[in-house]
């Protein structure tokens, strides 16, 4: 898991700075959607990772009501997606700035609950 979050941590990094450079270098619109993208796949790797690995040790304990358990821990997960989705639309302001630095500050929480736990 904690591969995934540090390649969640560098997609993210890497997203940033090519926000930033799009607005710094003001690189064509191409340019940027490409690096967008090529950030989020990155990210999406990592999450595919960290996300996988989680549900399967939460429900290692389980096993006598797995499919119960895995519906639950599901629900769960999908509620915090919707409350980080909500804080990213809270945050929005037309800038493309602004998501990758939120996600910067999301994978760092995620970075330092992986190192408390």
């Amino acid at each position: 898991m904690s591969l995934g979050i540090r390649i969640i941590m560098l997609g993210n990094l890497y997203l940033s700075i090519m926000a930033g450079a799009y607005y710094a270098l003001g690189l064509s619109a191409a340019v940027g959607v490409i690096g967008i993208i090529c950030g989020h796949m990155v990210v999406m790797c990592g999450v595919c990772m960290a996300t996988n690995n989680a549900l399967s040790l939460a429900l290692v304990r389980y096993k006598w009501c797995i499919g119960t358990a895995s519906s639950i821990f599901g629900l769960g997960y999908y509620c915090v997606v919707s409350l980080v989705t909500f804080g990213m639309g809270v945050m929005h302001t037309g800038s493309v700035l602004i998501m990758p630095l939120y996600f910067v500050f999301l994978s760092g929480v995620m970075l330092l609950v992986a190192r408390r736990l």
